[in-house]
């Protein structure tokens, strides 16, 4: 296959038309001409994954998150997106996109916490929802966080709104621009990844329990259904997910 066939494979899964005006998914790096046999799926662009690629053979390599963000005035010798192009790696990002798509980071989250009805919610004006809301039944904060630590396997900062935890709201990574609605719809959690403190102040005020579950670990599971969605759409690709860990070490 061709970078440009790999790219055509994820926009069958998360059209790139569907990313937010601000992101950078698509090709960061590289050349969409280039052969491609082994490509490695992973969260994060990082010297491990790119290490991983190389003993791999992989010529390309699948992030959620893009490694060029930002405009750049530089391109240097000591950034990982110099490594790759010079490693010959073309790197796809598969961001807000995928945040979004059918099976995707928000349901795979809603998936994996169990929730049930789980529906997309469309803010308003937007016609692509990252949002997804579900039902649960846990009589008290305390006790939901302590599911969702165990689901996910990391530690959870929570703030307690004093209700029972029904209707839930569910976004990955970073969840404080939906926190507003959120509360203004009456929810009683909202599970994401990271949001401020002056959310977790108000949110607590208004009676609304958020849950931050770490950014890695709202999101990393959607990279081992992403690479299965490839496995099938592109059966003579060989498909490997990358050993990766969140780079936060939590003491308690």
């Amino acid at each position: 296959m061709t970078v440009g066939e790999i790219i055509n494979a994820i926009n069958a899964i998360a059209p790139f038309s569907n990313q937010e005006s601000w992101d950078n998914s698509g090709l960061v790096v590289g050349d969409i001409k280039q052969t491609v046999n082994s490509v490695i799926v992973a969260l994060d662009l990082t010297e491990d994954i790119l290490t991983q690629a190389e003993n791999s053979a992989s010529q390309a390599i699948i992030t959620h998150h893009p490694p060029i963000f930002e405009p750049a005035k530089t391109f240097t010798a000591d950034t990982l997106a110099y490594k790759a192009a010079v490693q010959g790696v073309s790197i796809i990002a598969a961001h807000t996109n995928f945040d979004a798509a059918a099976g995707g980071v928000s349901d795979t989250l809603a998936k994996t916490l169990g929730l049930k009805r789980i529906k997309s919610v469309p803010l308003p004006g937007e016609t692509i929802a990252i949002l997804r809301e579900g039902r649960v039944n846990f009589e008290t904060a305390d006790e939901f966080a302590r599911f969702i630590a165990k689901k996910l396997g990391g530690a959870v900062r929570f703030c307690d709104g004093g209700k029972a935890i029904k209707r839930v709201a569910v976004s990955g990574g970073s969840g404080k621009s939906f926190v507003n609605y959120v509360i203004e719809e009456g929810y009683d959690a909202f599970v994401t990844g990271e949001v401020s403190y002056d959310n977790f102040l108000e949110a607590k005020q208004k009676g609304l329990s958020i849950f931050c579950a770490g950014h890695f670990e709202t999101e990393n599971p959607a990279m081992t259904v992403l690479a299965d969605l490839l496995k099938t759409n592109c059966p003579s690709l060989k498909i490997t997910l990358g050993e990766q860990d969140t780079p936060i070490t939590t003491v308690v």
